[in-house]
């Protein structure tokens, strides 16, 4: 192959219809440069890369992958992504779906023997402290699978390693639907999108609260979800109208064609044209949207995207409520989507109505790079084949699982050399966990600290015998920072850094200014997941049970620890296999709308003792959330209250579980007032920042209450408390002007100096 083939290849594309494709192009980047200036690129390219590879002009766009999302309702002709950055498994699917009807992806990367270990040292995603690898395992797959797919295309300084198919669109692939052309800025719909668009407009005016539109990406369903609601606003000349999306760049499609449909038909409609010209739509986060009129219309664009509680919350509230999304699994909900929010709004009390477009609209069907990036990036299986079957067998050896099940604990070189096990993994982490992506997928190759379980039905084995997989869950090891690295250990405890990962010890280790839960290691299961079909059988509490045998059996492990958005459902599960609540967000957190916690259950009696001088700690935090509509979260107060109340003592003096070992190193004591005043003193020194400090400031004012203080100082400390306590909800509600908030820091951090000198 000459140098010239390329250009070649690349000029006799253009010459007829065909399907979008992969061209990976691959060398030194120098050689990779000079390549792509040899070709004509069209006028509409993006390049994915931290500097231009090659001159462009006003019509390309250069991004750094970590802001892939903000294009991805874009199309370009071609996009290039520089995998010399490190490569982005969820950066690089989600733009693949920005690629016109045509057009290449190109990835530019390293020779292709060397591009394993160079991944390995620029990574594309960010891995935890301490981390370290010499081979990705995930491009060494995705380079297999290139090199076997006859539709993608490979272009090597090693002419030996190149071939250059063409895709033509002719016989075995239907014809591409009608493109969509614009009039005044507005989309025409196709006739299956039309006839859509009139089944959802019917039902929402006669008496449907939910119109629902799935379909996979490329196929118009933003366009449609703005059309239908455009159309219900000029029919009834509705003014209130929101739009939510888990950011708003994932709905700018839809507001520009609802703006552009309701500009292009205001003049057409029977509807008073006052109420047209305040018809706006306006875009609102969805964890303040129940807030809203009820009597207002809500678009939801990429519903998957978004946690199912919060998605049946506000289905509840509203009147009307028109979402779109796309429910391949990968989207960041998993399929809590399909099979949590779509079998609810199926129940009468939503008079829901369903339709999902498969026809594709900006490219061909059957499109080769669609099917081969899913493979590669979100690779899952069909869990409902043989479902029958299955679930008899499971049924039949539910009274005893430890005979009649299994678990695995998967290495590398397993899941690279058994996709059915790779895919059985992740398709039930799919089914199952909030905001599981690509990315999830590289890790569970790439990462030495994380370790994969499945759990199988045990069966006699043979080589055809398929696996029947029945859950999963992958435990990262955190912690465990060696003590030349206790000035780091320090910062972290007093909240001046933060490092990539260990994400519970790191988070314990600065809530409570405590350096062992960073020095000594645990387990952090990060996700552990059941078969949908096969819940409630008791088949997570058998795979949990199993994790913490192997993890007692490591003595260097101190306990295990989990951190989830808090449901009733979650806490009970945790609680029966002894978990201990350990800390909770001060704040809802936006991605489950939920409280975050985290649980812990020790392993060793140092760890044991640590929780336990934490008690009264652990009980005031919690006194500073509001826990309205929030069960689980007074479930757990009313607990700690009454196993502290049932205490004379908390410290070292309380009973622990003799079963526990004994640590080599046992953490050092900790009492609540030692704690909260180095967290005072931190936060006055400016080191800790206020919502770090949040929880001490709150336990000083309580701890202060009951103390034996002289009367001579009880009008200075009353005064004080007062101070403190009022400034400290003035902050936490948030809600003050900048400079005005940095007045009422300085004047906090004056108060908590007072705070100090009377807790010595």
């Amino acid at each position: 192959m000459t140098d010239n083939s390329l250009k070649t290849w690349f000029e006799e594309r253009k010459r007829f219809a065909s399907h979008r494709q992969l061209l990976v192009l691959s060398g030194s980047l120098v050689w990779c440069q000079s390549q792509l200036k040899e070709l004509a690129l069209p006028a509409s390219c993006l390049f994915i890369s931290k500097q231009a590879l090659i001159d462009t002009d006003n019509e390309h766009k250069v991004i750094q992958n970590k802001h892939y999302k903000q294009y991805l309702g874009y199309e370009f002709s071609c996009v290039i992504y520089n995998a010399f950055d490190g490569l982005k498994p969820s950066a690089v699917l989600g733009l693949e779906g920005t690629v016109q009807k045509g057009g290449l992806f190109i990835i530019v990367c390293p020779e292709l023997q060397h591009w394993p270990e160079y991944e390995a040292q620029t990574p594309g995603i960010q891995f935890s402290y301490g981390e370290k690898h010499t081979h990705s395992t995930f491009i060494q797959r995705f380079l297999k699978q290139v090199q076997l797919d006859k539709s993608s295309a490979i272009y090597a300084k090693n002419s030996k390693e190149s071939k250059l198919p063409y895709c033509k669109a002719i016989d075995d692939v239907k014809s591409a639907p009608v493109e969509q052309e614009k009039v005044s800025g507005a989309c025409v719909l196709t006739p299956h999108q039309q006839k859509t668009k009139r089944d959802h407009l019917k039902a929402l005016q006669d008496n449907a609260s939910v119109s629902v539109i799935t379909a996979k990406r490329g196929r118009g369903k933003s366009t449609l979800l703005a059309q239908i609601a455009a159309d219900l606003c000029l029919a009834n000349a509705q003014s209130e109208i929101y739009i939510t999306a888990l950011h708003r760049y994932n709905c700018e499609r839809a507001i520009n064609e609802f703006s552009a449909y309701i500009n292009q038909n205001a003049d057409h409609s029977g509807a008073n044209d006052g109420n047209l010209a305040s018809t706006k739509i306006t875009y609102v986060p969805i964890d303040r949207l129940t807030s809203l009129n009820k009597q207002a219309c809500l678009l939801i664009d990429e519903a998957a995207s978004l946690p199912p509680e919060l998605l049946l919350d506000v289905c509840a509230h509203f009147d009307k409520v028109i979402m779109a999304s796309t429910q391949v699994g990968y989207e960041g909900s998993g399929l809590g989507f399909t099979l949590r929010v779509l079998p609810a709004l199926a129940k009468e009390e939503y008079a829901c109505i369903t339709s999902q477009l498969s026809s594709p609209i900006r490219w061909y069907e059957s499109d080769v790079l669609e099917a081969s990036f899913e493979q590669a990036f979100a690779p899952s299986i069909n869990f409902n084949q043989n479902i029958k079957g299955t679930l008899n067998k499971v049924q039949n050896k539910a009274d005893n699982l430890n005979e009649g099940l299994q678990t695995l604990r998967l290495s590398k070189q397993d899941l690279i050399n058994n996709e059915e096990l790779l895919l059985s993994v992740f398709s039930i982490l799919l089914q199952s966990h909030y905001q599981t992506t690509p990315d999830d997928l590289m890790r569970m190759l790439d990462v030495n600290d994380q370790i994969v379980f499945l759990t199988v039905l045990k069966a006699e084995q043979s080589e055809n015998t398929p696996i029947e997989a029945l859950a999963a869950a992958l435990v990262q090891v955190e912690g465990g920072l060696p003590h030349n690295q206790s000035a780091l250990i320090n910062q972290i405890a007093s909240g001046e850094r933060r490092v990539p990962g260990h994400l519970v010890a790191q988070n314990l280790c600065t809530s409570y200014s405590i350096e062992t839960f960073m020095s000594q290691v645990s387990w952090r299961i990060s996700r552990i997941a059941v078969r949908h079909q096969h819940k409630g059988y008791g088949i997570g509490t058998y795979l949990l049970n199993h994790l913490e045998q192997k993890a007692r059996e490591d003595s260097s492990i101190n306990s295990l620890q989990t951190s989830f958005g808090v449901t009733s459902e979650l806490v009970n599960f945790w609680y029966k296999s002894d978990f201990q609540f350990v800390k909770a967000g001060m704040r809802v957190d936006t991605s489950s709308g939920k409280h975050s916690i985290i649980m812990t259950k020790p392993l060793t009696k140092g760890y044991e003792m640590q929780l336990r001088a934490l008690l009264e700690l652990r009980v005031l935090q919690l006194q500073l959330i509001d826990i309205e509509n929030e069960p689980a979260i007074e479930f757990i107060r009313d607990k700690l209250e009454a196993e502290l109340s049932g205490s004379l003592l908390v410290d070292d003096s309380l009973p622990v579980d003799d079963s526990l070992p004994v640590d080599d190193s046992l953490p050092v004591k900790n009492s609540s007032k030692a704690i909260i005043q180095r967290q005072l003193h931190d936060f006055v020194e400016g080191k800790r920042s206020f919502n770090l400090s949040m929880p001490a400031i709150y336990s000083a004012n309580m701890l202060l209450l009951r103390a034996d203080i002289t009367s001579s100082e009880q009008a200075t400390l009353q005064n004080t408390i007062e101070i403190s306590m009022e400034t400290l909800f003035c902050l936490l509600a948030g809600h003050m002007p900048k400079q005005e908030k940095g007045l009422t820091l300085e004047a906090m951090r004056e108060t908590c100096k007072q705070l100090l000198t009377f807790l010595k």
